[in-house]
């Protein structure tokens, strides 16, 4: 259940020039209709915000706003924490659905990327902008997490301090914060039916060390597919490797002469992520070995110039923009009202048929790069096309 501080969120709006310096508080009826809370608790907490000189209270009227000389307003900041890869081009665009709407509404967003070459520089990295935000306090973070064990404690002083926190792509187990991501484990579902449908029966799964939300639920996906369509376990293999997307090629080049010289060798295989599927197709293609002929390749997000590799990757589409932009509608929602339910949007995310996985390359034509609407961050997204053919 999402609990609610009156006293936290009334001197969050004071600080914030959200009350206006002068203007009449609003009334305690309304206050408590409006964060779910009972009027004795409006009333403790106007008390409280009187006895530290954010209201003036006279007898018979409405607690007045008041900012005390030395009460330097918060400034109307939103954070934005994400690793802006070199390879993974979602950074950009994920900036693109959120920084409008936010701008907009009158804030100010900055952007801290959290990239490094090694999982625990990043890790280090966004533990010391956390730090930073706890120093500097700002009205909302918009985070994609590198690393929620360690994170946590620190996402949770935040929120105690009064900043609102919207999660994007991976979820944060313990922390109570409005998510929008998308159904990875339906989004498995329909890679491996796909490599199923076009013949395939041995499948293999290639994945990372990263035991992120996002990670967890695509193999999930992929796991229970597997099972539902009746395919061996000792055909449809796991195969996991160390040190993130950020593994030399070489890691992936072994990966790929195992897979082809194997006497019970997987035809098809699922990337969690378009990086790791790209080194994968470079490294068959090395080998004198053909995609899709020798070994189908589907991967995760679609993040690929068009030039970058041959033959082009089929892969499940992640709507980035569409991210950020209810990201940016959730934090808006929630400065408004927060008494809110916590909201976890999925969004989908439709397959994207291409030559490492299609027979006949030539005759796929082209499909828009956003094949569905902007909604409002009230409502989940609908399934638009279950496959795009490029």
């Amino acid at each position: 259940m999402n609990k609610v501080d009156p006293y936290s969120i009334l001197e969050y709006r004071i600080r914030t020039g959200f009350y206006a310096q002068g203007a009449w508080l609003a009334p305690e009826r309304e206050l408590s209709r409006e964060l779910g809370v009972h009027r004795q608790a409006i009333r403790r907490a106007v008390a409280r915000l009187s006895e530290a000189g954010l209201l003036e209270r006279r007898a018979g009227h409405r607690p007045i706003v008041r900012l005390p000389e030395n009460g330097m307003p918060f400034p109307r900041t939103v954070a934005f924490l994400m690793g802006n890869e070199p390879l993974f081009h979602a950074f950009q665009t994920v900036l693109k659905g959120c920084e409008p709407e936010i701008v907009e509404a009158g804030y100010r967003l900055v952007f801290m990327d959290t990239h490094a070459a090694t999982n625990e520089a990043s890790t280090e990295i966004e533990g010391n902008a956390l730090d930073n935000l706890l120093a500097h306090p700002v009205a909302g973070l918009v985070i994609w997490c590198q690393n929620v064990v360690n994170s946590l404690p620190k996402l949770k002083a935040l929120q105690k301090a009064g900043t609102v926190i919207v999660c994007i792509d991976r979820d944060v187990p313990g922390l109570e914060a409005d998510f929008v991501g998308v159904d990875n484990q339906d989004a498995s579902r329909r890679a491996v039916e796909h490599l199923y449908n076009i013949g395939h029966r041995r499948i293999a799964l290639f994945t990372l060390d990263e035991y992120t939300s996002a990670v967890v639920e695509r193999e999930r996906g992929f796991h229970a597919t597997v099972n539902r369509l009746g395919l061996k376990s000792e055909d449809c293999p796991l195969i996991r490797i160390t040190g993130g997307a950020l593994n030399p090629v070489e890691v992936v080049a072994e990966v790929a002469h195992r897979i082809l010289t194997h006497p019970n060798r997987p035809t098809a295989v699922f990337a969690v992520n378009d990086i790791l599927a790209w080194r994968l197709l470079r490294a068959v293609n090395e080998s004198g070995r053909s995609v899709p002929g020798d070994l189908a390749i589907i991967g995760f997000d679609d993040i690929e110039p068009k030039a970058m590799h041959k033959p082009l990757l089929t892969t499940m589409r992640q709507p980035f923009e569409r991210i950020g932009y209810y990201a940016a509608r959730m934090f808006l929602e929630r400065m408004r009202t927060p008494s809110l339910p916590i909201r976890h949007v999925l969004l989908d995310t439709p397959l994207v048929v291409r030559a490492s996985t299609a027979s006949d390359p030539d005759l796929l034509p082209e499909p828009p790069r956003d094949p569905t609407a902007k909604e409002n961050a009230d409502g989940l997204a609908t399934r638009v096309s279950n496959a795009i053919i490029s």
